[in-house]
């Protein structure tokens, strides 16, 4: 007699965060269906909301001149009006940034202050007047909140209203000017009439005290205007922490705090983040606190949208009440078996093996429980175990009245609803219509790849993931039982586990580097999973582990004899095999070294290679090792770096 439990190994289905686009209100917390290129995906359907940030709402730092329309010349005196004030500056030569402004110290010096993406005009001064005067006298004298100034002779071109710059030395400003007369003035000795000028604010030029040597610049001209320079890119510095103006979807609400948005620019690139929503002079913003793909360090492309509200679906298709036989109470250890296949699991850090099927077995309309096993079970647990065979079909199969109930004698009496499909982790933008119409739906879509899903291995595999299960039996003891495990549950394909200390240096750790698939980071499930089996008191910390980026480049002796490019692509499959290659993450080194002898062992199993004449990573040659920090695995490329 043998207890059947289900086999380790079995595939996951994969989770995908589905965006739909209402028609009407939609009905909330219902169950429906979507197709995708690989399979069927479900989930409840609930409104998702989006904002766009436009490329003119987005703007970088920098500040510039467009070429175009400009006619400043090096060594005129400018200035633009801001907010209550002015900002002046001497014009200094003017770089061209690339992008047709015109960049400096001179030109930020006038867009400092500005609100971005709001253009602000120009003025130059070529004219001049005041500097000295006749006598030796002053040309400036404070008034406490106004100044006056003598000019050196008559300038009838300067009237009340006018903003003409002052300048002493190193200091420049602009002012209006609220009042002209003529007269000597302070000029005792003066027998011509001059020029007299009443500044506003005079204070903030700073000259408390009379000043003999003075230079006013009027006749302001307009020159262009200066403007935040748009960027065609944004990072990630430009997303965090920085509330961005947003344009609604209709009939959508901002999220609240802490919510998941995904950012997806206008080439369908999309990144998950986390943040929030709120209203700052009556405009809707999205603030992003954190980006949840630590892997990105690239650009997106504007226009930019925030998605949010979607709907996580998972991979597969929903059989209800599927008839699977009729009990006989005279049959121990009756087994039926499911009429699709292959069974749906998803990842769960609090079912065996991080594995739970979705499956419920009803007898006689009574829902009986699923076991692990068999073993200590009583003749009146309405209780099944799982078991697949090398085909993936599922077989139930339940007791024989010592260990576990038998089947009631009944016609059509076994029902099961079930789904069946596994892996299917599909590419973004991959599913894109529905299996029906669904009122209130108008369409679907996945901004991010599908996450976590795993095909059932193959026998080979299955026997390989058993004998690893055994080595653990539920229970966490070494560090090599951590990382057996860890590399069994689900989106994980690599794990590491060392003794570590906490963040205070005082209690003892087990912490557990992970590989995973794509940006997902099952850490913190993973983290519970592995809690639960470990020793009562033992602490667990789960991190993902970040690719260490590497190029390598071979320079191979092949046999004349077999064709180049077929040993060529052998060679390639030996190192980049998804599954079995030496050199990708389901094999690769985490906080560790990797040995060069290593690589030329299995180059050199490739029939038709003579010998490796040398090897170089990131253009240098290859060492005996390469080695890879903590918390970082090595990812070796054979594409140079960008």
């Amino acid at each position: 007699m043998s207890h059947l439990a289900m086999s380790p190994g079995l595939g996951i289905a994969a989770t995908s965060d589905v965006l739909t686009t209402p028609a009407t209100a939609l009905e909330t917390d219902s169950q429906r269906q979507f197709a995708g290129r690989n399979g069927i995906y479900e989930g409840a359907v609930v409104s998702s909301g989006a904002g766009i940030w436009s490329a003119a709402e987005i703007v970088g730092e920098a500040v510039g001149i467009p070429l175009g329309n400009s006619s400043i010349v090096a060594g005129y005196r400018a200035y633009c009006e801001v907010g209550d004030g002015y900002n002046a500056a001497v014009a200094t030569a003017l770089v061209d940034s690339g992008m047709g402004y015109a960049v400096g110290e001179f030109v930020e010096t006038l867009g400092l202050g500005a609100a971005a993406g709001e253009p602000l005009q120009v003025n130059v001064m070529a004219s001049s007047a005041g500097l000295g005067n006749p006598s030796g006298k002053i040309s400036y004298e404070f008034l406490g909140a106004d100044a006056i100034l003598y000019l050196d002779g008559l300038y009838s071109s300067i009237s009340a209203g006018d903003v003409v710059i002052v300048e002493a030395g190193v200091k420049i400003m602009a002012c209006r000017v609220t009042n002209t007369g003529f007269g000597a003035g302070a000029f005792e000795e003066a027998t011509f009439p001059l020029t007299q000028l009443t500044i506003a604010a005079a204070s903030v030029i700073g000259y408390q005290n009379p000043v003999s040597l003075i230079r006013v610049w009027f006749d302001a001209r307009k020159a262009g205007t200066i403007e935040r320079i748009p960027t065609r890119t944004v990072t990630a510095n430009h997303l965090l922490n920085i509330p961005s103006p947003v344009t609604l979807s209709p009939d959508s609400s901002l999220p609240a705090a802490d919510t998941n948005i995904i950012i997806q620019d206008a080439e369908g690139n999309a990144v998950p983040a986390k943040g929030g929503g709120s209203t700052l002079n009556d405009t809707p913003h999205i603030t992003i606190t954190k980006i949840l793909d630590t892997q990105f360090q690239g650009e997106l492309v504007k226009p930019i949208t925030f998605l949010w509200g979607l709907t996580k679906v998972t991979r597969g298709e929903t059989v209800n009440r599927e008839i699977i036989g009729s009990g006989n109470a005279a049959q121990p250890w009756q087994s039926l078996q499911l009429a699709r296949s292959p069974l749906t699991y998803l990842a769960d850090p609090f079912a065996p093996g991080g594995r739970k099927p979705e499956l419920e077995v009803y007898v006689n309309g009574l829902k009986w429980t699923r076991a692990l096993s068999f073993y200590g079970a009583t003749p009146t647990d309405e209780i099944y175990v799982i078991r697949h065979d090398a085909d993936h079909n599922t077989h139930i199969q339940f007791g024989d009245g010592e260990l576990g109930k038998r089947l009631p004698t009944g016609t059509n009496n076994v029902v099961a609803t079930y789904r069946f499909g596994t892996g299917g982790n599909v590419e973004a933008n991959a599913i894109n219509k529905l299996v029906r119409p669904i009122p209130g739906v108008k369409s679907v879509s996945n901004p991010l790849p599908a996450t976590g899903g795993e095909d059932p291995p193959t026998p080979a595999q299955a026997r390989e993931q058993a004998i690893q299960s055994l080595r653990v039996l539920g229970h966490l003891v070494s560090l090599a039982d951590f990382e057996v495990e860890a590399a069994r549950y689900g989106g994980v394909v690599q794990a590491r586990a060392r003794w570590a200390w906490d963040a205070d240096g005082e209690d003892a750790l087990v912490k557990v580097w992970i590989v995973c698939e794509g940006f997902a980071d099952p850490s913190p499930d993973l983290r519970t999973y592995l809690q639960n089996m470990a020793e009562p008191g033992a602490r667990v910390e789960v991190v993902k582990a970040l690719p260490l980026y590497r190029y390598l480049n071979l320079d191979l002796e092949l046999d004349p004899s077999y064709i180049p490019q077929d040993v060529q692509a052998a060679v390639h499959a030996t190192l980049y095999d998804e599954r079995d290659g030496l050199l990708v993450p389901r094999n690769a080194v985490i906080g560790g070294a990797f040995h060069r002898s290593e690589l030329y062992a299995a180059i050199h199993s490739v029939q038709g290679v003579l010998a490796v004449r040398g090897a170089s990573v990131d253009y240098s040659p290859m060492g005996k090792t390469v080695s890879a920090p903590e918390g970082y695995y090595l990812a070796f490329t054979d594409s140079p770096p960008v």
